[in-house]
């Protein structure tokens, strides 16, 4: 009877190993991206639970990261609470990143990660 605990207690064991190292390999978060005017623009979640849309057109794309929605433009980035950013000059990629409650935005000129 002994044995059998023992056997038991190694099998749970191995299977919440494996259900550990399973969740290890998952990607942190999601990404997309797209382009607006010639600027890449990149969407990334907070995690691989959250989700990430990216609605592309030439002119401006929607970005939907969890109950977050951001809006770029050739010259803007429209945030939630009817916020907006201008894009610098030189910028050629714009990533969006959603936090807790809001979306963080970086700007950086080609080649710059």
């Amino acid at each position: 009877m002994k044995t059998n605990r023992w056997a038991k207690t190694i099998g749970i064991a191995l299977c919440v190993l494996g259900t550990l190292a399973l969740l290890a390999k998952l990607p942190p978060q999601n990404t997309v991206s797209g382009s607006v005017n010639g600027r890449e623009v990149i969407g990334q979640s907070a995690s691989f639970t959250s989700s990430a849309h990216l609605a592309s057109q030439t002119e401006s794309a929607t970005l939907q990261l969890g109950a977050q929605t951001a809006h770029v433009t050739a010259d803007t980035v429209k945030l939630p609470g009817n916020r907006t950013i201008q894009i610098p000059i030189g910028t050629r990629q714009i990533k969006l990143f959603e936090t807790r409650n809001d979306i963080r935005v970086v700007f950086s000129p080609s080649g710059v990660q």
